[in-house]
């Protein structure tokens, strides 16, 4: 007597998914998954790849992200692992391996990032590539991203060549249960199967808080936060009476023996679930379960809820509120895998602090830094920096090697892969990264990438590999692959030193003198251990002759330190935006496409708390700026000093346009709305009166051809976002044809290959060089260097955050610097041009009667390792403090 072949597959198929007994917490081995394969469209692992040759790194300083780094080190890479690891010379053991002298180089673990939408949201962006959430029901844990992952993503080339060679691949956070993630390693090929990380285990992507209410909320539900977590609670309940039905059915099965007749076999196993086979495989944890959720008290919720249902967090995502529980994370062994300072753009991360990632590590937790962006991703040590950085206004530190295991066996750990990389150690995986110096140094780029002993990337040898989606459209010209290939950091780096705290008093303000600064003026000069006399609020003298100075001028020590002029951001929304997600929180927009009298400046709340947050980050003067339509409106400059009369006076509004501002239009709609409206008010202003030569009425009200007026006049100036070559070369007609136009490109991804035409039409560019990919079909041909290259074909070159986040920008800078943009340029960049571009005729540089709107940094501004330790607007001393620090602060001490 045989058991009906139905009952029977159904049983092979099914029985390895539903075992009770947890998994350990390690990766898990591919023997125990032999049932995965047999899962609906599982794909299995590519074929396996021929072992690299051997290759001994020898005389290099080696971070091990094992707590401690090793000088003068060597590792050698063999047969895919870490085969031997010592200090000194390493003897006959290079025997046979390519030999590569890395003195002056580093060599770390490769980055791993927790969070990443890369392949399931690519690039470039488009309807067609949105791909990461399945927001059709407010539960989707059958969903794969695996099988919405494109692997020719050019982000996972840029991800790669920024020294990332594992990645998870998660599902969007649209659902209360997104679905399966993946972890690949990226060695980008044709199919996932080729990337698949062997044998890490899945993940599961689950959400709480505003997402899935605000998915759902006007659909199906839910609506509430108490929805959401009933929603948790339905589908657990539901997993674990699939779970008991199938044991049952086992058990009877098991109880039947040979002799049982054959109508007593009969019972039909349960039908298959997908996805509560996924809840099943999370409870049991062979599906580690990572939670998008960023309060505190959603935090502990779901810290409870997986007590009650039997299942285990690994990682909770985003997490800005992770600092006020750290205590109990680090207790339960919950990794937090967040930000350094993404914070402030919806409610539940407004409490988001630069010190949170710290204060989980000093708890004795698991501390991560994650991307979640194709941007952020490319540089995670600086994310690491600026979060250490943030938590010294606190107390609290950590070493070099401490921060880079925030980035790579941390990661390691959260998915369920840190016995094979994470570390350099004997027998891992030899997944290694060496760099040109520090990584945790702005100008730090991967010289060579290793995965599995592999050279997947050298910068040497190849000017930058590209996706098929890039070939053909991406081919630049010989003389232009040097600079790609070749681009050091620009010249004029100055040291870095390590300076101790600055004790002078915070007070000095008005009429002072700086004495042993390194000062850099804004006008390309650098004046070493000077001295800085400040009278009534300017600037009275650099080096002044002693024998001039009052008796009773206070004076500040700088110690060595760099002082700079105040920053100026061109394209901000401080005082303009509180959340952004929230309709009351921002002043930002105009209703129509036509906006010319628009004035953000009526919106705008000098009061702002995000206005100290970025002058802490050395920001003293700032444009406003409106958005949407074809024409946003006129911003207006103001300094960043938090009174009431920051608005700075004498200075002409700027009008603010973009091409793609209007959605509903296409590019020839465009330029024709923006002729009609130039002829209507230059017929306005010669004729007066409401209509046209043709006798029809004119397209805009008084106000707003007025304000064209002035524009066309040259009275205040035209910043126009573009980045397509051919609306660049149209942007530069226009010019040609409104000569006293006072034209400025935004944004310009690729402006590199109109280079000349914008110096000879003398157009000045702002770039935000983090943006140089190609984020959509407008900006296919953009390159990382493209700061570099207008700047030495006599381009005129301004550098914004173009973001809620201005305190970037230095940051920003320091990505241009790093891409062969000589560090001179890149402060001009950010202080001289700006001002005389836009006319802030009174500050932007140091020089006698000036503006002393002064910075003193505790390194090179440019590093994101330095901290502003002293600012002043006009001579008056700013405080420093910002509400995340009073935060930061608050939580010091748990409550």
């Amino acid at each position: 007597m045989q058991i009906p072949f139905f009952a029977l597959l159904s049983l092979v198929l099914i029985w390895p998914e539903l075992g009770c007994t947890p998994k350990k917490d390690s990766a898990i081995k591919q023997k125990d998954r032999g049932s995965e394969v047999k899962e609906p469209i599982y794909p299995a692992f590519g074929p396996a790849r021929p072992l690299a040759a051997p290759v001994m790194l020898e005389h290099l300083t080696i971070m091990t992200a094992t707590g401690k780094s090793i000088e003068d080190g060597y590792v050698l890479l063999k047969d895919g692992k870490i085969a031997a690891l010592g200090q000194g010379d390493p003897g006959p053991q290079r025997e046979g391996a390519e030999v590569i002298d890395g003195r002056g180089k580093v060599l770390t673990p490769g980055i791993i990032d927790t969070h990443s939408h890369m392949g399931v949201y690519p690039l470039p962006q488009a309807e067609a590539h949105q791909d990461g959430n399945e927001s059709t029901n407010p539960t989707t844990p059958d969903v794969w991203a695996e099988h919405s992952f494109w692997p020719q993503d050019p982000s996972l080339w840029r991800a790669l060549a920024a020294g990332v060679t594992t990645a998870q691949i998660l599902p969007g956070s649209a659902n209360l249960v997104g679905g399966r993630a993946v972890t690949v390693h990226l060695r980008p090929g044709i199919d996932l199967a080729s990337m698949r990380f062997p044998d890490a285990p899945q993940g599961v992507k689950m959400a709480c808080g505003e997402n899935p209410k605000r998915t759902y909320g006007k659909k199906s539900g839910p609506a509430t936060r108490m929805g959401n977590i009933a929603g948790f609670r339905r589908i657990f309940q539901d997993a674990i009476e699939y779970r008991s039905s199938w044991e049952r059915y086992r058990k009877k099965l098991a109880k039947k023996g040979d002799d049982t007749k054959d109508e007593d076999k009969q019972d039909l196993p349960p039908k298959r679930d997908h996805a509560l086979d996924t809840i099943v495989k999370a409870m049991a944890g062979e599906i580690l379960v990572h939670v998008h959720c960023y309060r505190a008290d959603e935090m502990s919720i779901m810290m409870d809820l997986a007590k009650t249902y039997g299942f285990k967090v690994r990682s909770f995502h985003h997490a800005v509120e992770a600092y006020k529980i750290r205590d109990r994370l680090a207790a339960e062994d919950v990794a937090v895998s967040t930000w350094a300072d993404w914070w402030g753009f919806k409610m539940e991360s407004f409490d988001g602090i630069p010190q949170n990632a710290p204060m989980v590590h000093a708890a004795k937790g698991r501390a991560i830094i994650h991307s979640d962006s194709e941007e952020e991703i490319r540089h995670l040590p600086l994310e690491a920096v600026k979060a250490r950085a943030a938590a010294r206004s606190i107390g609290l530190d950590a070493s070099d090697e401490e921060l880079l295991q925030w980035i790579t066996i941390n990661p390691a750990w959260a998915l369920g892969i840190d016995d094979k990389v994470g570390t350099i150690e004997l027998g891992k995986r030899a997944d290694v990264v060496l760099w040109d110096r520090s990584p945790f140094s702005t100008y730090a780029k991967p010289l060579e990438v290793y995965i599995e002993g592999e050279r997947v990337f050298d910068r040497q040898s190849e000017s930058f590999r590209l996706s098929d989606v890039e070939r053909g459209i991406h081919n630049y010209g010989l003389a232009d692959r040097g600079l790609q290939t070749e681009a050091k950091p620009g010249e004029g780096i100055p040291e870095s030193k390590d300076l101790p705290a600055l004790k002078a008093p915070a007070d000095i303000q008005d009429r002072f003198l700086i004495e042993h600064a390194n000062i850099e003026t804004g006008l390309a000069q650098r004046i070493p251990d000077a001295s800085l006399w400040v009278e009534n609020g300017l600037i009275k003298a650099i080096n002044p002759d002693p024998a001039t100075l009052p008796a009773d001028l206070p004076r500040l020590d700088a110690g060595g330190r760099t002082l700079t002029p105040g920053l100026i951001e061109v394209q901000s929304q401080l005082g303009l935006l509180v959340v952004e997600l929230e309709d009351d929180g921002h002043d930002l927009k105009a209703s129509d496409d036509l906006n010319p009298a628009f004035r953000a400046i009526d919106g705008f709340d000098p009061y702002s708390f995000r206005i100290p947050i970025s002058r802490s980050q050395g920001l003293t003067s700032a444009f406003i700026k409106p958005t949407g339509g074809v024409i946003s409106g006129q911003g207006q400059a103001f300094e960043l000093s938090g009174r009431g009369d920051s608005l700075v006076p004498g200075v002409p509004p700027v009008m603010y346009a973009s091409i793609f501002g209007a959605k509903k239009i296409n590019r020839a709609q465009f330029w024709l709305k923006l002729r009609t409206a130039f002829a209507d008010a230059s017929y306005y202003k010669s004729h007066g009166g409401r209509s046209g030569a043709s006798g029809q009425a004119l397209s805009l009200a008084p106000l707003h051809l007025e304000a064209l007026a002035e524009l066309m006049e040259g009275r205040m100036p035209l910043v126009l976002s573009a980045h397509r070559l051919a609306d660049i070369q149209a942007a530069i007609r226009l010019k040609s044809e409104m000569p006293k136009l006072r034209l400025i490109l935004s944004g310009a991804g690729e402006a590199w290959l109109a280079k000349d035409e914008l110096a000879a039409a003398k157009i000045p560019v702002i770039l935000t060089p983090s943006r140089e990919m190609p984020r959509n079909l407008d900006e296919l041909r953009v390159r990382d260097d493209q700061a570099a290259l207008l700047q030495a074909a006599g381009v005129t070159i301004i550098i914004s955050t173009d973001d809620i986040n201005s305190g970037r920008l230095r940051q920003e800078a320091g990505r241009a610097v790093t891409y062969a943009l000589p560090y001179q340029a890149a402060l001009a960049a950010l202080t001289s041009v700006p001002a005389a571009v836009f006319g802030l005729n009174d500050r932007g540089v140091i020089a006698p009667s000036k503006r002393a709107d002064l910075v003193l940094w505790s390194g090179d501004p440019l590093e994101a390792k330095s901290t502003v330790e002293r600012l002043w607007i006009k001579g008056r001393a700013m405080d420093l403090s910002t509400r995340q620090l009073e935060l930061a602060k608050a939580y010091q001490t748990p409550y």
